[in-house]
């Protein structure tokens, strides 16, 4: 029988996709959280539902697929000390689903990290982003890949004004 962990401290919640399926984004959730845990930290990880198609019914099927997640999200951060939150925000309309857990986060006072993978929303400004970086707070931490993704995030969203830069190569 698998024991399962008791939440009682955590210092960060992550919140993405994690392998398997192994992809560029589960891949670097899983080695962001191995290196947190090198240093110490004690990681807690959400699961979101991985999903390449496109299709209304799989989107359906992923957004039904998204309660346990939530409630699971909702239950660390009322029921534990931790006060961090790690999110992969997705690169399309993914950022829906991100909006409910940057409101659940903002809503309990965590700190807030964005991890920033796609250049989808990089190319031009759109409006589900700015939302969602406004939900985040001016005290987020955005995560860039690199210098140019850094400062291309910084002049179309004004509201992402502390970011670090960190390759994943």
């Amino acid at each position: 029988m698998k024991k399962r962990r008791s939440y009682t401290s955590f210092d960060l919640c992550m919140i993405g996709a994690f392998p398997p399926p192994v992809c560029g984004l589960s891949f670097v959730n899983q080695a962001m959280k191995a290196s947190l845990e090198v240093i110490g930290a004690d990681v807690a990880v959400v699961r979101l539902p991985f999903g390449l198609k496109r299709t209304l019914r799989s989107r359906f099927a992923r957004s039904v697929k998204l309660i346990r997640p939530i409630k699971q999200f909702l239950y660390i951060m009322m029921n534990t000390s931790c006060r961090n939150t790690y999110l992969s925000l997705s690169g399309g309309w993914g950022q829906l689903y991100d909006l409910l857990f940057l409101c659940m986060a903002r809503l309990h006072k965590a700190r807030i990290y964005i991890h920033h993978h796609s250049y989808a929303y990089l190319i031009h400004k759109r409006t589900i982003t700015c939302i969602a970086l406004r939900i985040a707070g001016p005290t987020a931490i955005h995560i860039t890949l690199g210098y140019p993704m850094n400062r291309r995030l910084k002049a179309l969203y004004p509201t992402a004004r502390h970011t670090l830069t960190l390759s994943n190569a």
